[in-house]
This record gives C-alpha cells, sequence and structure tokens, in this order.
C-alpha cells in the first residue's frame, strides 16, 4: 500500500513538473512569438520612415528648382521695377531742370 503510495505520489510530482516544463516551454515561445511580432513592427516602421523620407527627398527634388526659379524671376522683376524707377526719377529731374531752365529764360526774356 505505501509503495503504491510512493508511486502516486511520483507520478503526481512527475505530472506537475511535465504541467510546469509545458508552461515553461509555453511561455518561452510565447514570449519568443511576441519579440518576432516585435521585430516585424519595427522593421515595418523602419520601411515607412525611409519610404517618407524617400517620398519627401523627392518631393523637394522638384520644388526646389521651381522654387529657384522663381525667386530668380521675382528678383528679375524686382531689378526691372527698380531700373524703371531710376528712369522715371532721371526723367522727372530732367523735366524739373528743363521747366526751371525755360522759366528762367522767360523771366530774363
Amino acid at each position: 500500500e505505501r509503495a503504491a503510495e510512493r508511486a502516486a505520489a511520483e507520478a503526481a510530482r512527475r505530472a506537475a513538473a511535465e504541467r510546469h516544463l509545458e508552461y515553461i516551454v509555453s511561455d518561452e515561445a510565447a514570449a519568443r512569438e511576441a519579440a518576432e511580432a516585435a521585430e516585424a513592427a519595427i522593421r515595418t516602421r523602419e520601411r515607412a520612415a525611409a519610404r517618407a523620407r524617400e517620398e519627401s527627398e523627392a518631393r523637394l527634388r522638384r520644388i526646389l528648382p521651381r522654387a529657384s526659379a522663381a525667386r530668380r524671376a521675382a528678383a528679375e522683376a524686382d531689378e526691372e521695377e527698380a531700373r524703371k524707377t531710376a528712369r522715371k526719377t532721371q526723367a522727372e529731374a530732367a523735366q524739373r531742370r528743363a521747366r526751371e531752365e525755360r522759366a528762367a529764360a522767360v523771366g530774363q526774356a
């Protein structure tokens, strides 16, 4: 009878140890799966960031030449406006001198 009890207790201990080992193996598998999922998520984010970076760089490559051309055109327009203003100022000064000279000539006559 005692031998049977010892055998039953040993069988119960073995069964408990096997269940414990199964839990450990199961926990390790779950941890491995979680780590793999985390690594996959990181790779996905890295790919998305790289794609966004490439798209941004491509957008800049498209926009910068147009922006440079627009800046050049604006600078040229400003220069032309400055030249027109200078010509107008010079013409007004010449007209004023001519009027003054005519007035002086009329005054002397």
